[in-house]
């Protein structure tokens, strides 16, 4: 019986995504100071379910939209030449929100774990530069829009070749291994046990991403158009 292309590596994205959800909560109810403080008159609580939200919100998103493009060209068939601009809409704010959230739950919970200062400082410093210039490489060398995946949507940029400028140059991989990381940087920053933490899961649930929806689709689009 033939697969269906649609779920490829999604049994295991699911339980992925169960697994680190059962572990950030776990967490959460297990260490006394994760659920203390409030922020704008919400407890640290509604933060962490709020911001918890928005991560399979942006995920399951981004695989809907690909997966049924892809596949069947949903998208261009249904909204025509507003496809792609309410695709790349929508997916920058449900992933900005994604991680502006993070900064509310930080400050809600602040004050609730300690690190020595020096190393504290290094590693906010050493974050936040690979990430920011991880970032900028990504937006500055493959533009916003071919970030997003427009490789389903238009067949020009399955020719388009490889970057190899700026932090490309050592990495293919320069967004998923250190852009991801400024996630945990509102939690170090208001030294927020709950807010790092949530930082940690959400890096790791972008590499399930990876490597259960991106990686399998990347084959997918390359074996079949470059062979």
């Amino acid at each position: 019986m033939k697969r269906n292309p649609l779920f490829d590596k999604q049994l295991l994205h699911f339980i992925i995504f169960i697994t680190l959800t059962l572990c950030l909560f776990f967490s959460y109810f297990l260490i006394p100071k994760a659920s203390q403080g409030h922020f704008l008159n919400l407890s640290t609580t509604i933060w962490l379910i709020i911001t918890y939200l928005f991560a399979p919100l942006h995920q399951f998103y981004v695989l809907i939209c690909w997966r049924l493009q892809l596949h069947h060209h949903t998208l261009t068939r249904t909204f025509g030449h507003l496809a792609i601009p309410l695709y790349v809409t929508i997916f920058y704010i449900i992933g900005l929100a994604r991680l502006l959230l993070i900064i509310p739950l930080a400050i809600s919970n602040n004050s609730t774990f300690h690190i020595p200062l020096p190393l504290n400082i290094i590693l906010i410093t050493t974050i936040s530069l690979l990430a920011i210039y991880s970032t900028y490489s990504g937006f500055h060398y493959l533009g916003p829009i071919r970030l997003t995946g427009m490789d389903h949507f238009i067949q020009a940029y399955r020719y388009k070749p490889f970057i190899k400028k700026g932090m490309y140059r050592f990495t293919s991989n320069a967004l998923y291994k250190f852009s991801g990381l400024m996630a945990i940087v509102p939690g170090l920053c208001t030294l927020s046990i709950t807010a790092t933490i949530f930082g940690l899961f959400t890096y790791l649930y972008v590499w399930t991403h990876f490597y259960t929806t991106e990686k399998p689709d990347m084959k997918y689009i390359y074996d079949k158009f470059h062979h």
